[in-house]
């Protein structure tokens, strides 16, 4: 039994969408809530609450929102891996960003990705390059 019908998801998602895309994070991720409780298996739903999440610097929640988008399809949007890569950089857990780009990285050579492989080496570079300064 679903809690929303599939026209009431739709306009949800729109309106969120609209908040997002004018910086309205927060107004936004109301609607974004309600739309992973109407149904939870859609990865846009969450990819979009995990957006507006990171934009308002709330990174663990974000990074749980990010690591279930990624569970409900590991293979579709790889730069969600990325996403959730700069949420623990934030949070300053800098070895599980590597380990995200680790296997991010093994994705996007296994697909041909080269613009997620270029965006992997940039990270990497930086990140390594921070550990290495600590």
């Amino acid at each position: 039994m679903a809690f929303f019908s599939e026209p009431h998801l739709s306009e949800a998602y729109r309106m969120a969408y609209q908040y997002y895309q004018t910086r309205q994070y927060r107004e936004a991720l109301p609607l974004f809530r309600v739309l992973v409780v109407g149904n939870h298996e859609e990865r846009k739903y969450w990819k979009g609450m995990a957006a507006c999440l990171q934009m308002i610097q709330e990174w663990k929640e974000a990074l749980l929102c990010y690591q279930t988008a990624i569970f409900l399809d590991p293979d579709s949007d790889l730069e969600l891996y990325i996403h959730a890569a700069d949420c623990c950089f934030s949070m300053d857990q800098v070895n599980e960003g590597l380990d995200l780009l680790n296997k991010v990285k093994e994705k996007a050579e296994k697909a041909g990705n080269k613009h997620i492989l270029t965006h992997v080496d940039l990270m990497e570079s930086v990140w390594n390059n921070h550990l290495k300064v600590r």
